[in-house]
């Protein structure tokens, strides 16, 4: 019998961990036999509180059986020992993840010394990219699969097919919102995640003492659950290597999202709102101001500005269904 073993470092929270775990349920749930695996020198813990609810056994690596097929995430396309099994599924749950790079952008205000360190980064990354993916074209054992279509684009730009299999919101996120929490002042004006973008989002902040800014950090899922409901924007400036999961669920809270035009959010299909809320990354005193501007004008009118993005709530109501779906399609190209 077929068996799917994920590999996933198992005392992380993240939406892409979480993803892997949504992966291996799916699985079992339409009759395949997967696992999760701590591959060698990952942390190794008790499977986090956060993702219980999803049927994920894990074995030892130890176990790992030459006929088994292993499903590497994207951030371990590195790893000889795990990209040398006999079948390898690799899902890109992001782009820039794979390869590093993650470092800062460079604005106006950046000193020469940060900006010959960005470029110096940046130039090390795309050699290191364009190695890895060289050497990943070569490899007749690996099949690919792709969280987002801006990671679908990506692998076409190296000629590698790729299939979809995208990933869903825990339902945890989508109870329905209270009418009286529609109705009335939210606590925080603005939710943020101080690790996407956070020079800007810091610089937007700046000498805006009327408005009040909830960084979504040091807390749980449900803590953030709780912080997108009490919050009436949600805003993410950064690079979207993949298809965000918290923009969905701020979307799902009744925040009005609003991003930063790249990565993935620079399509309408990973990112699926209305291209005004789609903004550019604020490089300059005045370019802050205008956003400054546009996030005070979205506070006059939250219950037509809500209206705008309902269809991008309908589409992330179904992702769950179509994930599912997805995952039986795979499995069955698997098991030919």
């Amino acid at each position: 019998m077929m068996r799917v073993v994920v590999c996933v470092p198992l005392n992380v929270i993240t939406g892409g961990i979480e993803a892997l775990y949504q992966l291996t349920n799916s699985a079992r749930r339409c009759g395949t036999d997967a696992v999760l695996v701590a591959p060698p020198g990952t942390d190794v813990a008790p499977c986090p509180s956060d993702y219980l609810e999803y049927d994920a056994p894990r074995i030892e690596f130890a176990e790992v059986r030459a006929e088994d097929i292993l499903v590497v995430p994207e951030v371990w396309i590195g790893r000889k020992d795990l990209m040398r099994h006999d079948r390898v599924i690799v899902w890109w749950l992001s782009v820039e993840n794979a390869f590093g790079m993650g470092f800062p952008t460079i604005t106006r205000h950046s000193s020469p010394k940060r900006i010959a360190g960005i470029l110096r980064a940046t130039v090390r990354s795309h050699l290191r990219r364009y190695r890895l993916m060289k050497e990943v074209a070569r490899m007749p054992n690996v099949t690919h699969v792709t969280q987002s279509h801006y990671a679908a684009d990506f692998l076409r730009s190296y000629d590698l097919p790729s299939f979809m299999l995208t990933d869903y919101v825990s339902p945890l996120f989508a109870a329905n919102v209270p009418e009286e929490s529609l109705a009335a002042r939210r606590p925080y004006t603005i939710a943020f995640n101080p690790r996407k973008g956070a020079e800007f989002s810091l610089a937007l902040m700046n000498g805006w003492d009327e408005e009040v800014f909830k960084p979504l950090v040091g807390l749980d899922r449900r803590g953030v659950s709780q912080a997108l409901l009490d919050s009436e924007i949600y805003l993410d400036l950064g690079k979207h290597p993949g298809r965000e999961r918290i923009p969905r669920e701020a979307a799902l809270a009744r925040c009005v999202v609003v991003v930063a035009n790249r990565g993935s959010a620079g399509n309408d299909i990973d990112m699926p709102i209305p291209e005004q809320y789609k903004v550019n990354l604020p490089k300059s005193r005045s370019s802050i101001s205008e956003l400054r501007a546009f996030l005070k004008q979205l506070r006059q009118d939250l219950p037509a500005h809500r209206q705008a993005q309902d269809s991008y709530r309908e589409i992330i109501g179904q992702q769950e269904q179509q994930f599912h779906l997805e995952v039986a399609q795979l499995m069955k190209r698997l098991d030919r």
